[in-house]
């Protein structure tokens, strides 16, 4: 994906255009002949016939958005959903510095797991099915917090917008180390 919306497809020989009509589209997953797309704000699907059908919408997004997706080997998608801020300024909404789950469809979202800025990737071990997010750190150079991979457990707390890396920051009890 790329920023301008469309999705392309790199073959031998060169690019060509695949679909188009997204904003920021940032993560990919295939389920059988179906492309999940992350996009800002929203979860889609492309059928094969390239028809879209947005499958859910109300992600928040500001300073991060909508990051990678993945296909657990439960057959549930999990989200990476960065925050709307750096460090929690204005409030922050419960589905935001998380890794999300959902049904296949979109139904039952939950949050996953919380307290990880922007989690940005997203990637599964292959023997043992265990989920991996990375999780990026400041935006603001020398801030000194810095950038993760994480283990993500079901209902694990990572510390943003308090706690980063290994115990450092503020209100770290209970919080899971990179």
């Amino acid at each position: 994906g790329q920023f301008g919306g469309e999705i392309l497809v790199v073959e031998e020989g060169g690019v060509r255009p695949f679909v188009a009509g997204f904003t920021a589209p940032m993560g990919l997953a295939w389920r059988g002949d179906e492309l999940f797309v992350a996009s800002r704000n929203s979860i889609s699907i492309v059928r094969a016939d390239k028809t879209i059908q947005p499958i859910i919408t109300t992600l928040p997004a500001a300073r991060h958005q909508t990051d990678s997706i993945v296909f657990g080997r439960d057959g549930r998608l999990y989200i990476a959903q960065g925050s709307r801020s750096d460090h929690g300024e204005g409030g922050i909404d419960p589905m935001e510095a998380t890794v999300l789950v959902a049904n296949a469809e979109g139904s039952g979202l939950r949050v996953f797991a919380k307290g990880l800025r922007n989690p940005f990737g997203l990637a599964l071990h292959p023997a043992s099915g265990e989920l991996f997010a990375t999780d990026n750190g400041g935006d603001v150079p020398g801030e000194g917090v810095p950038d993760e991979l994480n283990v993500v457990m079901d209902g694990g707390s990572y510390g943003w917008p308090d706690c980063y890396g290994a115990g450092q920051g503020t209100n770290c009890a209970g919080t899971i180390a990179p």
